[in-house]
C-alpha cells in the first residue's frame, strides 16, 4: 500500500495527492448533510443529483486557493487548470477504490431512505388501490372480450354458448 501511494505521488507530484485526499475529505463533509437533508424530500433525486459534481466543485477552489498561495497569482492558467483536473479526477478515483475496499454497511431497520426504493413503495400502493376500489367493480360489470382473427366463427360461436 504505501508502495502504491509512492507511486502516485511519484507520477502525479505531491501537490496533486494532497488535493485529491484533501477534495475526498471536504467532499465526504458537505455531502453528509446533503444526503440528511435528501432523505426528508419527497423525492431525494432532485436533491442529491448534483452530489457527483461537488468534486469538480471543491477541486476547483482547493486548487484555486493553493496556487494563489504558493505561486502568489490568482489567475487561472494551464498550471492551475491541469492541476485541478488532475486532483479531481484522483480523488474520484481514491473514493472508487475507497468504495470497493471498504463494505457497505447493511440497512438493518426498515425505513426507507434510498428514492428509488421509496418509488416503489409508492408503485406497491397504487397496486394496492387499484386492487381495493378499481378491480372488484370492474368484475362485478358484466363484460366481454371479443377476438377478431381468423377464426372468428369459432370465437362466435364459443360466445353464444356463454
Amino acid at each position: 500500500m504505501l508502495e502504491e501511494i509512492m507511486n502516485l505521488i511519484e507520477e502525479y507530484g505531491i501537490e496533486t495527492v494532497i488535493l485529491a485526499l484533501s477534495i475526498n475529505l471536504f467532499t465526504f463533509l458537505i455531502k453528509l448533510p446533503i444526503k440528511k437533508y435528501a432523505q426528508k424530500a419527497e423525492d431525494s433525486t432532485k436533491i442529491t443529483r448534483f452530489i457527483v459534481f461537488l468534486p469538480f466543485v471543491i477541486g476547483c477552489l482547493l486548487t484555486f486557493l493553493y496556487v494563489g498561495l504558493i505561486n502568489r497569482s490568482y489567475s487561472i492558467d494551464k498550471q492551475y487548470v491541469t492541476l485541478w483536473l488532475t486532483s479531481s479526477s484522483l480523488s474520484l478515483t481514491f473514493y472508487a477504490v475507497f468504495e470497493k475496499m471498504v463494505p457497505k454497511r447493511h440497512i438493518q431497520d426498515e425505513t426507507v431512505n434510498d428514492s428509488s426504493l421509496k418509488t416503489g413503495v409508492k408503485r406497491k400502493k397504487i397496486y394496492r388501490i387499484a386492487e381495493e376500489k378499481i378491480l372488484p367493480t370492474q368484475i362485478n360489470q358484466k363484460s366481454k372480450i371479443i377476438l377478431r382473427g381468423r377464426n372468428n366463427e369459432k370465437i362466435k360461436n364459443e360466445e353464444e354458448s356463454i
